[in-house]
């Protein structure tokens, strides 16, 4: 039998009501005709349990193990979570019973780490807006360290830019869609947006054109037979 009993009469709500100087403080109340706990300030629903033991956050009907929710106009800040140890890096983080199978956690002087199993990282997002991929201070809007691969898509090159640094590199050059191929520094090769190719130069007036500066030698086949 319980040890301590609230039931509400007839249609009314059981509750407990905490007050202090007589005005309403807190309420735990089981809502006439419901099952779930609701505990309120008063005058709005703050959280509420259901029997299913889902908890809700700014809803009375959470679906979800944890469901928070803000109203319209209400915090954009959900969840925080925030370490007191001030060169700590905070961590959420994602198990089943045998293994914890990721983390994403914020990074000293700001952005976030995304780690996989074994607690390897994965991802990294810079506070400048970079994201590496399988590298811990990507340099660039996005760098990855590895193999690309693009299956049933492409690679679509929008914007305009120039040659940045000698690492060999691939870009849209201007509105006309031409598009560079740069080594050291350098455009080696164009394709115009008319389709034209140039080799050596980055006005190719024809289909195919070669340009070489300084040799009369412009071209060289060969075979190893």
């Amino acid at each position: 039998a319980p040890v301590f009993k609230i039931e509400g009469s007839g249609v009314t709500s059981a509750y407990i009501n905490f007050e202090t100087n007589e005005v309403e403080r807190w309420n735990i109340v089981v809502p006439s005709g419901q099952t779930r706990l609701d505990f309120n300030n008063g005058s709005n629903e703050l959280f509420t349990v259901l029997q299913s033991g889902n908890f809700g956050i700014g809803t009375t009907s959470p679906g979800a193990r944890l469901d928070i929710q803000s109203p319209v106009g209400g915090q954009s800040t959900l969840l925080k979570i925030k370490s007191t140890n001030s060169s700590a890096e905070p961590m959420l983080q994602f198990d089943n019973n045998i293994n914890t199978l990721g983390k994403i956690g914020g990074v000293n002087g700001g952005g976030l780490i995304f780690k996989t199993l074994n607690n390897v990282e994965a991802m990294r997002i810079t506070s400048a807006g970079n994201v590496g991929i399988n590298r811990t201070n990507p340099s660039h809007q996005l760098h990855v360290n590895g193999t690309t691969q693009i299956d049933n898509g492409s690679l679509e090159l929008g914007g305009t830019s120039n040659v940045d640094g000698n690492n060999p590199q691939l870009r849209r050059s201007n509105s006309s869609n031409d598009l560079r191929i740069a080594t050291g520094g350098l455009d080696r090769v164009t394709v115009l947006g008319t389709g034209n190719v140039g080799i050596g130069t980055t006005t190719p007036s024809y289909p195919f054109v070669v340009k070489r500066t300084g040799s009369n030698v412009v071209a060289s086949f060969e075979s190893d037979e």
